[in-house]
């Protein structure tokens, strides 16, 4: 789960808001 932190913050908010959204964890 630390790699999803990282893209969450390296990923602008909105972003990362949209995936988290979404439910898709898997890059």
């Amino acid at each position: 789960m630390t790699n999803i932190v990282v893209l969450i913050k390296q990923v602008p908010d909105t972003w990362s808001e949209r995936k988290l959204t979404d439910g898709d964890y898997t890059l």
